[in-house]
C-alpha cells in the first residue's frame, strides 16, 4: 500500500476526530454498511460499500474534493484494530437555516456492537470535512466558523480565496467588502485598496472612476481633483474641458468654448488742435518783407511708454520760416510737451499692429501775408496731423506773428482680443 493509502488505527483517528472537533452524535441499533476509506494528502475520503439489505445513504458533494475521485471499490480498504467492520444504519444530512443549504449537519447511528474504537474511527473518518476540502486557505470548522461555503473556495465570488481575505481585512462573505462598486478582486487587480473606498482621496468611489485613475486625486493634472472635476461636470481626463486654452481651473467657465479670438481698430482722439509760435529769431531782421519765407513744419509723436495694452505719447512741434532772399530772417522754434496722451486699449486686448504714423512734416513757401491751409506732406491720413493753417509772413514784423494751427488725426491701431476666447 502507498504512503499516501495506508491503514490507521483507530487511537489514530479518535485522536484526529478530537483534533477537528467534529460533533457527531452517535447512538441507536440499526443494519449498516461498510466504510472504503482513503487518505490523500491529509484529506481522508470514505466510500460506503453496500452490505447485504442494506440502503446506500446519500452522501453530498462535499464528501468528494475538487478535481478528485472517491477510491475505487475495494481500494484502501481500513479496518480498525478490533475487526468489526463499521456498520452504519442511517446517514442524515440537516440544511443549516443560516447557511440556506451550503453547509450540512451530520448525524450518525450506529449497529449495535459497535466498539468505541469502531465509532471513533468511523467519526473520524467522517469528519475529513473539517480539513480544508476546497483549497481556499480555511478548514471546514473555520468555514462554518465564518460563513463560508467548505465546497466553494470564493463563496461570495469576488476573485479572491475566502482563506486570503480575512488576513486582508476582507469579508469573505461580502464581494465588495468597502462597498466602493468594486469587488475586492477588481481592486486588487487594479491596484485600489479593498478596504478603502476612496484609494486616492479624491471624493469618487474606487468604483465611480471608470474613466478617471483611481490611484491619482487629479488624473489630467489641470489643478482640480477628480471629485471636484465631477462636481463642475468637467472632464477628469481632460485638461481643458471647453478647448480655450485655458486649464479648467484657471477657466472662469470651463464648460463653455469661448468664441475665436477678435481684431479690431482701436481708434484714439487727439487734442482737435493746437496753435504754435516760434518765439527764436537767429537771424536778420525779423521782417520777411514779402520774400518768401520758406517754412518747414514737425510734428512727431513719440512712444515713450509701450506695452500690449498701453502706450504713452510725447507731443514734438518745431517749426523754421527762413526768409529766401535780403538778409535771410529767420525765426524758428521747437517745443515738447510730455505724456501728452496716453492710449489704453480695451479690456481683455492687446496691441498687435500700427495703423497711423507717427510723424507728419509740411515744406512750402508763403508768398502772401494771408493764413495758408496745407496738407502734410505725402498726406494720406494715417499721420497724426489733419491739416496745418500756416502763417509765415505778415506785414511788419514777424517775430510773434509767425504761426501755424495743428488740427489732429485720431490714432488707429490694430489690436486683438486675448481674453474668452480661442
Amino acid at each position: 500500500m502507498s504512503e499516501d493509502k495506508k491503514g490507521i488505527s483507530a487511537a489514530q483517528w479518535a485522536a484526529f476526530a478530537s483534533i477537528m472537533g467534529a460533533v457527531l452524535v452517535l447512538c441507536g441499533t440499526l443494519a449498516g454498511l461498510a466504510l472504503n476509506c482513503n487518505k490523500e494528502t491529509g484529506n481522508i475520503w470514505c466510500a460506503p460499500t453496500q452490505a447485504p439489505g442494506a440502503v446506500l445513504p446519500q452522501f453530498p458533494e462535499q464528501t468528494q474534493p475538487p478535481g478528485q475521485t472517491a477510491p475505487p471499490a475495494g481500494g484502501g480498504e481500513m479496518s480498525d484494530t478490533s475487526g468489526t467492520q463499521a456498520a452504519i444504519a442511517q446517514t442524515e444530512f440537516a440544511n443549516q437555516a443560516n447557511l440556506a443549504g451550503t453547509q450540512v449537519a451530520l448525524t450518525l447511528t450506529f449497529a449495535a456492537g459497535a466498539n468505541e474504537a469502531t465509532q471513533a474511527a468511523v467519526a473520524a473518518t467522517l469528519t475529513a470535512e473539517a480539513s480544508d476540502i476546497d483549497g481556499d486557505g480555511l478548514t471546514y470548522s473555520q468555514e462554518l466558523n465564518i460563513g463560508t461555503r467548505p465546497s466553494n473556495p470564493d463563496s461570495d465570488g469576488d476573485g479572491v480565496f475566502d482563506g486570503q481575505e480575512q488576513p486582508n481585512g476582507l469579508n469573505p462573505t461580502n464581494p465588495d467588502s468597502d462597498g466602493d462598486g468594486l469587488n475586492d478582486g477588481q481592486e486588487f487587480s487594479k491596484g485600489t485598496s479593498p478596504t478603502n473606498s476612496d484609494s486616492d482621496g479624491d471624493g469618487l468611489l474606487d468604483g465611480q472612476e471608470t474613466n478617471s485613475n483611481p490611484l491619482d486625486p487629479d488624473s489630467d493634472d489641470d489643478g482640480w481633483n477628480d471629485g471636484r472635476e465631477a462636481s463642475a461636470g468637467t472632464s477628469p481626463t481632460n485638461p481643458d474641458t471647453d478647448g480655450d486654452g485655458l486649464l479648467d481651473n484657471a477657466d472662469d467657465n470651463p464648460l463653455v468654448s469661448p468664441p475665436a479670438c477678435q481684431h479690431k481698430t482701436f481708434t484714439y482722439s487727439l487734442a482737435s488742435s493746437m496753435e504754435f509760435k516760434p518765439q527764436n529769431n537767429t537771424k536778420g531782421d525779423k521782417d520777411f518783407s514779402g520774400n518768401g519765407p520758406s517754412v518747414v513744419i514737425s510734428v512727431n509723436l513719440r512712444p515713450v511708454i509701450f506695452s500690449k495694452t498701453k502706450f504713452v505719447f510725447n507731443l514734438e512741434v518745431s517749426m523754421s520760416a527762413i526768409e529766401t532772399i535780403s538778409d535771410f530772417t529767420t525765426i524758428s522754434d521747437s517745443w515738447v510737451q510730455e505724456n501728452a496722451f496716453i492710449v489704453q486699449f480695451d479690456s481683455g486686448y492687446e496691441f498687435e499692429d500700427y495703423i497711423s504714423r507717427y510723424t507728419d512734416e509740411l515744406h512750402y513757401t508763403d508768398y502772401n501775408n494771408d493764413p495758408d491751409t496745407k496738407l502734410p506732406d505725402n498726406s494720406n491720413g494715417l499721420g497724426p496731423v489733419n491739416k496745418f493753417i500756416v502763417v509765415g509772413d505778415t506785414d511788419g514784423n514777424d517775430l510773434g506773428k509767425t504761426k501755424v494751427t495743428i488740427y489732429f488725426n485720431p490714432l488707429k491701431f490694430k489690436i486683438k482680443q486675448v481674453s474668452n476666447c480661442k
